[in-house]
């Protein structure tokens, strides 16, 4: 297996990259090790100079090109393009996240503790009533949309994430993801 990394742009990640059908040794890394200690020296140069990337490991990706490996500017992450994120899905969330407020307060979820399967659940059960017709949360308070629920649901989970208050009890990894990404011929 052949090792890449790659940084995308736009989503300001670094993408680390595993391609099994290339002979041994054709990639720019030989190993995963070669390859995660590389992308650790380009976490560590990039924090040095004020900037900050985030890792995922072994996504599908395309190897960097020559003028990425040689330019350390075309590195570097940009801001998130937060002008493309819909006005809807702003009010939504806003609107389920003040109905929250009313039940919990503020913020709550970032004083204390949170499971992630709390909000994983939460999400679900919004979607899949969606997924089943029933666009309005007959337990809400305020009328607010199951979309709304689940958009809310995902951004608690996303700023319990970055607050470091998430306990994160998922259950052991398995192959779901794989299984969700495999393309039946």
């Amino acid at each position: 297996m052949s090792w890449y990394f790659e940084y995308d742009g736009a989503t300001g990640w670094l993408r680390l990259s595993g391609v099994d059908n290339e002979a041994p040794g054709s990639g720019p890394y030989n190993t995963e090790q070669e390859a995660k200690d590389a992308v650790e020296k380009r976490v560590k140069w990039a924090c040095s100079s004020s900037s900050s990337y985030r890792v995922v490991q072994q996504r599908d990706t395309v190897p960097v090109t020559s003028k990425q490996e040689q330019d350390p500017k075309a590195l570097q992450p940009k801001k998130p393009a937060i002008q493309y994120v819909p006005v809807a899905l702003i009010a939504e969330c806003a609107e389920a996240l003040a109905e929250g407020r009313l039940k919990y307060g503020v913020a709550k979820w970032r004083e204390t503790e949170t499971e992630a399967m709390t909000y994983l659940g939460g999400a679900l059960r919004h979607i899949y009533s969606y997924i089943d017709g029933e666009d309005i949360d007959p337990d809400s308070i305020t009328g607010k949309t199951h979309l709304a629920g689940a958009i809310a649901s995902l951004a608690i989970l996303v700023d319990c994430i970055a607050n470091g208050t998430i306990v994160d009890n998922r259950p052991p990894k398995g192959p779901g993801a794989k299984l969700m990404r495999a393309v039946k011929k």
